[in-house]
Order: C-alpha cells, then sequence, then structure tokens
C-alpha cells in the first residue's frame, strides 16, 4: 500500500508526533487492513455474495477516505502549525485529534478488506 510513506510523512511532519510512534501507528493500520480482507471473504462467501460485499465495504471505504480528507484539511483537527528549534519543540496532537485520525484510518482499513478479498481470488488467474 502506498499510503504507508506518506502517512509517516504525513504523522512527523503535520501532527508533530515522534518517529516510532508515527511507525507504529502505520504498521497497526496496514496489519488491520490486511487481517480484515479475511472477514470481507468469509462475508462474501458465507453470507453477501461477491458483488454486494464490493459494494457495501466500497462504501465503508468511501466514507473513511472522506473522514480522512476532512481530518487533514479542517485546521481544528490537526496541532497548530510550528517550525522546531533546539530551544522550541511542537504541540504533538491531543487525543482528540489522533482518534478522530483513527476512525478514518480504520474505516479506510475495513473498507479495504471487502474489495480485495473478493476481487483479487476473481482477478487471480487473469493477472
Amino acid at each position: 500500500m502506498g499510503i504507508a510513506v506518506n502517512l509517516v510523512t504525513y504523522l512527523v511532519g503535520v501532527m508533530h508526533l515522534p518517529s516510532s510512534t508515527s511507525a507504529n501507528v502505520v504498521t497497526n493500520f496496514m496489519g488491520t487492513s490486511f487481517l480484515l480482507c479475511l472477514l470481507g471473504g468469509f462475508l462474501a462467501d458465507s453470507f453477501l455474495g461477491r458483488y454486494k460485499t464490493i459494494a457495501m465495504f466500497s462504501f465503508i471505504l468511501t466514507l473513511g477516505t472522506g473522514a480522512l480528507a476532512i481530518a487533514t484539511k479542517l485546521p481544528q483537527l490537526r496541532p497548530p502549525s510550528c517550525h522546531a528549534s533546539a530551544s522550541h519543540t511542537c504541540k504533538p496532537a491531543n487525543g482528540f485529534q489522533m482518534g478522530i485520525l483513527h476512525v478514518a484510518l480504520y474505516l479506510i482499513a475495513l473498507g479495504t478488506g471487502g474489495p480485495i478479498s473478493d476481487c483479487t481470488r476473481h482477478w487471480w488467474p487473469y493477472i
């Protein structure tokens, strides 16, 4: 997923988190994305079918992407910008700001689970 490098850069540069915390957030997000593919495959095979699962999870993915766009655009959902120096440290994101960001990321992770599990399974012979 190409989001990983950009997300670490955003978390360090805009949200003023330490590199280790940023890397932890990204690896948790990516691991959850890949594990939720099992849920998408199970729901598609057992209950919903391929097309309903893709439609439902794509809608969730759209909600998560919209929430992430809002979280990055609204100034209330970001810490104030600053230029760090040796005598001045930047104020990191507070719990509310990080909570909104996590909700957006995990909506994206949940939304990724359906289409990846269903589409790649049926496209695999053609790739």
